[in-house]
């Protein structure tokens, strides 16, 4: 458990390093225009807008050795000119009682299907409801996007993987890819949904 918890703080520190500041660097100072709760959202949003469309870019030109540090850059200079404004922006939403039981309200109900799917149990790796079908299914897509791009079919090999909306299994996958220290089923299962 205590592993577990390390790994899910970690997850954390790598999300605000890597999506937040990078979103809120692209974002700016853009203070008369959005407030303080809209400006993590919109710094949030960004970062994942730009892992994904770095992926694709750097994945159909064949160099996605530069998506680290290119985020990592970003990171640096977001850290620099918006350190100040993530503390006083973070503390405005943990403020907002209301918002904060409507956020914990939806992480616990989404949860309920998804905590307990792929865990280690005693008899094997368990998945509950729908897990064990879709949940497997974007996991091999992780998994597959991590060493290649664009994927193929995790259920043909060598076919292409056509047709599909894969946009959020790119994010996924690649976050998995540049932080491998984080499980492709505890991201999946238990970290993406918070």
């Amino acid at each position: 458990m205590v592993i577990f918890i390390l790994k899910l703080i970690a997850f954390f520190l790598t999300v605000i390093l890597f999506l937040y500041f990078p979103g809120r660097l692209i974002l700016g100072n853009n203070k008369k225009e959005v407030n303080k709760q809209e400006s993590v959202l919109l710094s949030f949003i960004i970062g994942i807008v730009l892992i994904i469309f770095q992926t694709v870019i750097f994945g159909l030109l064949k160099i996605r050795f530069f998506s680290l540090p290119i985020l990592l850059i970003l990171s640096i200079f977001g850290i620099k000119n918006h350190f100040k404004d993530f503390l006083n922006e973070f503390k405005t939403i943990f403020k907002d009682k209301m918002l904060i039981f409507i956020i914990v309200l939806g992480i616990l109900i989404q949860g309920f299907i998804n905590f307990p799917s792929g865990w280690q149990y005693r008899n094997g790796v368990n998945f509950w409801s729908s897990q064990g079908h879709d949940g497997l299914w974007h996991v091999s897509l992780m998994e597959e996007i991590k060493t290649t791009f664009p994927p193929t079919n995790p259920l043909y090999a060598d076919h292409p993987l056509q047709n599909y909306h894969y946009t959020s299994d790119i994010f996924m996958g690649e976050f998995y890819r540049l932080f491998p220290f984080l499980s492709s089923l505890d991201l999946y299962f238990r970290f993406y949904p918070i």
